[in-house]
């Protein structure tokens, strides 16, 4: 699931559903690994880049190591980290109003934002950190740290399912 040849098959289907005006989908970032480690989140970002550059309308296959046989949590943050936009500094009301070929780098926004905004997605992304104790926490001990957090806040909720049973 995560070689080259797959995510080219995606793209290739993706286009053929675009060509006919379908809604498309498609099952990418996911890794081969069995660890989280360079070769699979290589293959998923490759996969990622591939899809959002073609334009997939819904990708699947965050967080998924193993050719898909595994399920894993941090992989999950860290995939959630690189894929979803920060609506609040990303400029989209500004590339929406110039499309695709506009020439965005002559509006006032740009000037303004040019020297001040940075995408910096969290903790997670290694943007140049402060050390722990001396040492530099590697990525999934980032994650792992991450996924403490988020499981410490978490509150349970009831299902609100149909109430009027037989």
């Amino acid at each position: 699931m995560g070689a080259i040849e797959t995510a080219m098959l995606d793209v290739a289907c993706a286009w053929v559903g675009k060509f006919i005006g379908l809604p498309t989908y498609a099952y990418m970032v996911a890794g081969d690994g069995r660890q989280i480690d360079a070769q699979v989140e290589m293959e998923s970002g490759m996969s990622a880049g591939l899809g959002a550059l073609v334009g997939i309308n819904m990708i699947s296959g965050t967080g998924m190591l193993d050719f898909l046989a595994c399920h894993s949590i941090e992989r999950l943050v860290i995939d959630a980290e690189a894929i979803a936009p920060r609506e609040d500094s990303l400029a989209v009301a500004m590339f929406a109003r110039t499309g695709l070929h506009g020439d965005f780098l002559k509006l006032k926004e740009t000037r303004d934002l040019f020297r001040k905004e940075q995408h910096f997605p969290s903790a997670i992304i290694d943007r140049g950190l402060s050390t722990v104790d001396g040492a530099m926490p590697d990525t999934l001990e980032r994650a792992q740290q991450r996924v403490e957090e988020l499981l410490s806040g978490y509150e349970a909720t009831r299902c609100r399912g149909n109430t009027n049973r037989r």
